[in-house]
């Protein structure tokens, strides 16, 4: 019996492992958007198709105080420059608080995504 929960409790650690995933880029999550709304101080954006984020929600609020705001060229960019049905991608350290909608409390950079 003893061995079978340490066998179950080692599974069920790699599943975790394995499921919360998502492409980390210099100990930073990253993953791309579309901004829905943008409220100065936050931005509240729907993860793209096959995005780990979309996995939490179709909505998530994304703290904007603090972060670097850049275009593709490293252009420094202003939150006025960001309107809905923007592409952006999202840097942040990896923790999603569990609220309704889901919120990145700790975003580092948004990058202005031509489309």
């Amino acid at each position: 019996m003893k061995k079978a929960n340490i066998i179950f409790s080692i599974v069920f650690v790699l599943v975790l492992l394995i499921g919360c995933q998502s492409e980390n880029i210099n100990g930073k999550e990253k993953f791309k958007a579309i901004v829905l709304e943008n409220e100065t101080t936050t931005l509240i954006v729907e993860p793209i198709k096959g995005a780990n984020e979309l996995n939490n929600a179709k909505k998530i609020i994304v703290l904007t105080e603090g972060a670097t705001l850049i275009d593709q060229n490293g252009k420094e960019r202003m939150i006025q420059d960001i309107i809905p049905n923007m592409e952006v991608e999202i840097y942040y350290d990896g923790a999603i608080a569990e609220s309704d909608p889901p919120q990145i409390q700790q975003c580092q950079k948004i990058v202005l995504l031509d489309k």
